[in-house]
């Protein structure tokens, strides 16, 4: 998969204040330990490390069928067993469907970024994939 990772330089931290990171979907975007970027401890950077963020297709639901005579509302009998008048050929189990990843044209990922004294900062980024596969999106 396509694994960007995210530099995020954070300004305005109270001085030597611990600071948190949280992003809405740690799958797409990890937020790694904030790293001091002076000595009083205003300004922090953090990597965000990135995960899964190709774009796949969704696939529709795909039906079971019974072939069992008559149907036994399973889908798991193999042909021939116990024997072929009764079961002529083996089931065929039902699949899922699967949604698309990432959703539609883009995942929204709100970054939040909280100090020890309540200072905030809040940041949406939107991931998507141009869906054209290539290195790391096959």
């Amino acid at each position: 998969p396509n694994s960007p990772n995210i530099v995020l330089n954070v300004f305005g931290v109270s001085p030597g204040s611990p600071i948190s990171v949280f992003t809405t979907n740690g799958t797409v975007f990890a937020p790694g330990t904030p790293v001091k970027r002076n000595a009083e401890g205003t300004a922090y950077t953090i990597t965000l490390t990135g995960g899964n963020t190709c774009y796949a297709p969704a696939f529709a639901a795909i039906p079971g069928k019974d072939n069992t005579v008559p149907p036994n509302g399973t889908f798991t009998d193999t042909g021939g067993n116990p024997n072929l008048t009764i079961q002529p050929t083996s089931d065929v189990a039902p699949v899922a469907a699967v949604a698309a990843s990432p959703v539609g044209a883009g995942l929204p990922v709100t970054i939040t970024v909280l100090d020890s004294t309540g200072r905030r900062g809040t940041s949406v980024i939107t991931v998507s994939d141009n869906g054209l596969g290539g290195a790391g999106c096959n």
